[in-house]
């Protein structure tokens, strides 16, 4: 934890798309400073320099990991970069933010967890789906009894990435670079948001592979997953990279639901990316409500991430959330593998 009047300076490492989002709130920041980026492609950094300052730019991050004016490392790196880059920066005595997924198996995610606590580091993951307000208040909705006992859920993640799946030389989905494919990419917001309502999860069956992707070097394109929990309840996810939506052919698009089933009470909620689009309705005996999605009181993911490495607040998703939602994912390829039920190596603490 960072303990200074100062904001503190911060290290971004990997300036590809997701970086881009942190490099605007820090150009604008109160809460903290931009100090240096690392990349190896230097049209990256020259990019990132139009949006933000800095004092470094560098092509490797261990170049500057040990200066004392970076405090906080956030990690935008391809996924198999995130266990080394994360533990290089925790035993530099960094707190770190690192993108989604927290490490591609739950052997790398549980020493990451480990040291960061030997550390005594802040380490959070950075799943922003948590941060929506269909996803808060379904949260809300279930804590509140709305729909009674939960009995299942029916998730579905719907993204089209085929130009860069079916480019062998991008990293998107590449089973050494990525560690898989849909599950660990997108779906993985899924897994993550089903263990938030459902619980621990305790088992999973799995099909999928590449139905539609031709490289071979890459992981499954559409995938589905059956998901048990201890509690009883059991979730039905379904994740594509490859389902086409209104202007796919440009940019990436998505269809998101998420509906959860009760004694009581269904929860019915759709978001499409193509028409900007989200809604969340509550289905009883008696009726329909539509639930009002605007924000309120929902903290920015960036304010919230440096409020906790500050003290000032208890994260709202943790790095064993992450642990957890690869410890899902891990199951389900080994079940696509074996053709098997698997047990999921949930982690409590």
């Amino acid at each position: 934890m960072v303990c200074m009047a100062e904001a503190p300076g911060v290290l971004v490492v990997g300036l590809g798309f997701v970086a881009e989002g942190y490099l605007h709130y820090l150009r604008d920041a109160d809460r903290a400073r931009l100090v240096a980026v690392a990349d190896p492609f230097e049209p990256a950094r020259q990019r990132a320099a139009e949006v933000c300052s800095f004092e470094a730019g560098v092509d490797d991050y261990r170049e500057v990991l040990e200066r004392p004016d970076v405090d906080v490392v956030i990690v935008c790196t391809p996924h198999n970069l995130h266990h080394p880059v994360v533990t290089d920066a925790l035993r530099a005595g960094k707190d770190v933010l690192c993108e989604k997924p927290i490490a591609v198996n739950v052997a790398e995610a549980d020493e990451m967890i480990d040291l960061a606590r030997d550390r005594r580091r802040t380490l959070l993951v950075g799943l922003n789906m948590r941060f929506s307000g269909w996803s808060w208040q379904i949260d809300r909705l279930l804590g509140e009894g709305a729909v009674g006992r939960v009995v299942f859920a029916r998730a579905s993640y719907l993204g089209y990435e085929t130009k860069r799946f079916n480019d062998p030389n991008n990293w998107k989905g590449d089973l050494v670079k990525a560690g898989g494919g849909v599950l660990l990419d997108g779906g993985y917001h899924v897994v993550d948001l089903l263990n938030w309502y459902l619980g621990r999860a305790k088992a999973v069956q799995a099909l999928g592979g590449r139905r539609v992707i031709e490289p071979q070097n890459k992981g499954e394109d559409n995938v589905g997953v059956l998901i048990e929990y201890e509690n009883g309840a059991f979730a039905d996810l379904f994740a594509s990279f490859t389902t086409c939506n209104v202007g796919c052919d440009r940019e990436p698009t998505l269809f998101l639901s998420m509906d959860v089933s009760g004694t009581e009470a269904t929860l019915l909620s759709g978001y499409d990316s193509a028409r900007r689009h989200q809604s969340l309705e509550v289905v009883k005996p008696v009726g329909r409500d539509a639930i009002d999605l605007a924000p309120h009181g929902i903290p920015d993911k960036h304010d919230h991430f440096f409020d906790c490495i500050a003290g000032r607040d208890e994260p709202r998703v943790t790095a064993l959330d992450g642990r957890n939602a690869t410890a899902v994912v891990e199951a389900a390829y080994e079940s696509i593998r074996s053709g098997n039920r698997v047990d999921v190596d949930w982690r409590d603490e």
